[in-house]
């Protein structure tokens, strides 16, 4: 018996060893080299594999150039030199400029573990980088006026936010690395130009994300929080990327 119980205890340790180490998945790639023609735009995802649209075609994953009600259109001058080939440039709160990502089936995060990666450029608080809706189930990943990220989470099951900020950022107008690994039954963690810097417990937020909203990012179409700055190379996993990994995307060959 004894014998038995410990191999169980072996394949089930190997189980879960297998399942930590699995590699991420990565969902949404914007590398943001396409000319902007204008508002209304659809801004391709550098991934190959067709991914059926909820409410659509079948796309390798894309978004839309928008704006809200009162924003102002995009320009071609909006396409910038980026930390890889070229960036867009967000004109925040005066233009009410985002991208819209419409809901599919291969970027609802259930209950999955997550992280984002990305560049960024600003002088000031960026605002909204990454959200899906502000009623729950719901996440946002934004720069506060402080300058710090933040990030906040409710998951379908919960009775309370999380949200877990990062370590001070210099505002130098400077491009800078960031990336953010969320795992559901511990900690998110903040990385900043390849290194650790801050987070916090979202494991009472640990439940379904699933929800049919399409995603937004540099905004949401909502009166104010839209990004002011230069964003290149965003993505988004399912799964968590290790620090070998973000150092590796913070560190371009």
């Amino acid at each position: 018996m004894t014998r038995h119980f410990a191999i169980l205890l072996l394949m089930v340790g190997s189980l879960a060893s297998a399942q930590d180490t699995a590699p991420a998945k990565l969902l949404l790639h914007f590398t943001f080299d396409q000319p902007i023609t204008g508002t209304g735009q659809a801004v391709a995802s550098e991934l190959p594999e067709k991914i059926p649209c909820k409410w659509g075609r079948a796309v390798s994953g894309f978004g839309m150039l928008v704006t809200a009600k009162d924003g102002e259109p995009w320009t071609a001058d909006q396409l910038v030199d980026g930390r890889i080939g070229h960036a867009y440039r967000f004109k925040g709160n005066d233009a009410k400029q985002w991208i819209r990502v419409p809901m599919t089936d291969a970027t609802d995060l259930g209950s999955d573990d997550f992280s984002f990666a990305f560049w960024l450029r600003s002088e000031g608080a960026a605002g909204t980088l990454f959200i899906r809706t502000t009623t729950a189930p719901y996440l946002m990943l934004a720069q506060q006026q402080d300058g710090r990220l933040r990030f906040t989470i409710r998951s379908e099951e919960s009775t309370q936010t999380g949200v877990v900020a990062s370590n001070p950022i210099d505002l130098d107008g400077a491009w800078h690395h960031y990336a953010f690994v969320g795992d559901r039954d511990g900690n998110g963690t903040f990385f900043i130009d390849g290194q650790p810097a801050g987070g916090g417990s979202i494991r009472s937020n640990a439940g379904n994300l699933s929800k049919p909203s399409h995603l937004g990012i540099g905004g949401f179409g909502y009166a104010s929080g839209y990004l002011r700055g230069d964003l290149d190379d965003f993505r988004l996993y399912r799964g968590k990327l290790n620090p070998t990994q973000i150092f590796a995307l913070a560190n371009p060959k």
